[in-house]
């Protein structure tokens, strides 16, 4: 009786010193990225992270802004918004205060809103006008 008791002391003290969330949940999450056509080049934060189609690990802590660049099509951006999950909230307050502070600290209390882009690409309207009379020069 005296062991389990001690592990339940030795557990409460280990969620006290950390949140939930940052225990048991995933630091990142897989984001499936895919333009309408295929092979945009993927930019976050100015560096290149893959052509379409491509698989992100992207953190939860913060929204993610993707730029998507092909030849022959115009810039695109997708924002990845995040949100506060509140049972993890409520799950950290269940043992103290200050595992909450640490969830959020961490990022883990939070979660991306999308976990699949699909992105249509559109294409450079070239001005027709312009073309016919650079023909006739």
């Amino acid at each position: 009786m005296k062991k389990i008791i001690n592990f339940i002391v030795l557990l409460i003290f280990i969620i006290n010193i950390t949140g939930c969330a940052t225990i048991l949940k995933q630091k990142s999450v897989d984001v499936a990225v895919n333009t309408d056509p295929e092979g945009a080049n993927v930019f976050i934060d100015g560096g290149r992270v893959g052509r379409t189609p491509v698989t992100l690990n992207l953190s939860h802590k913060h929204p993610v802004v993707l730029v998507f660049k092909k030849t022959g099509y115009e810039e695109m951006s997708h924002r990845i918004d995040n949100h506060m999950v509140v049972g993890w909230i409520l799950a950290s307050f269940a043992c103290d205060v200050y595992p909450v502070f640490i969830d959020l600290a961490s990022g883990a209390a939070y979660s991306l809103n999308e976990t699949k882009v699909n992105v249509k690409l559109d294409p450079i309207e070239t001005n027709l006008n312009d073309n016919k009379a650079t023909e006739k020069k």
